[in-house]
C-alpha cells in the first residue's frame, strides 16, 4: 500500500460505521493495560522478526545495524498509530486526521530514509543488477 493511500484506507473516510469501529478499537485498546501489553509484545515481536529478516540480507551481516533499522522503521510505524490513536479517540474529523497522517509519515519515513540511505543497498554488480 502506498502511503497517499494510507489514511483514506485507515479511516474508511465517508463510512461512519468503519469510524465507529476504528473510535471503539482504540478506546477498547487506550483502556486495557492488558491489551495495551499485548500491543506492545506484538510491536517487539514484528521488529525482532523485521532485524532478523534484514540480518540475512546479502548486503547486511551486522545484526546491531539491522536491529536498528527495524526499530527505525517500526518506530515510524509506532508514531503513526500513536498518532491516530489519539486523535480518533479525540473524535477529530478523519478527513483532517487522514492528511495528517500522510504528512507526517512521509516526513517520519523522509527523515529515516536520510539517516539510512545506505543501509542494506546491494552493491551494483556489472550487469546493471
Amino acid at each position: 500500500m502506498r502511503l497517499d493511500d494510507f489514511g483514506e484506507r485507515l479511516l474508511a473516510v465517508g463510512d461512519d460505521e468503519a469510524l465507529v469501529r476504528l473510535r471503539t478499537v482504540h478506546r477498547m485498546i487506550a483502556d486495557s493495560p492488558t491489551v495495551r501489553a499485548r500491543e506492545q509484545q506484538a510491536i517487539t515481536d514484528a521488529t525482532t522478526a523485521l532485524a532478523a529478516r534484514l540480518a540475512a540480507e546479502p548486503a547486511e551481516t551486522d545484526k546491531v545495524t539491522a536491529y536498528v533499522a527495524a526499530n527505525a522503521l517500526m518506530g515510524v510505524h509506532r508514531a503513526l498509530v500513536d498518532l491516530v490513536r489519539r486523535r480518533v479517540l479525540a473524535d477529530e474529523a478523519p478527513e483532517q486526521l487522514a492528511d495528517d497522517v500522510r504528512a507526517q509519515g512521509t516526513r517520519a519515513f523522509a527523515l529515516r530514509g536520510e539517516g539510512l540511505a545506505d543501509y542494506g543497498v546491494r552493491p551494483r554488480t556489472g550487469n546493471g543488477r
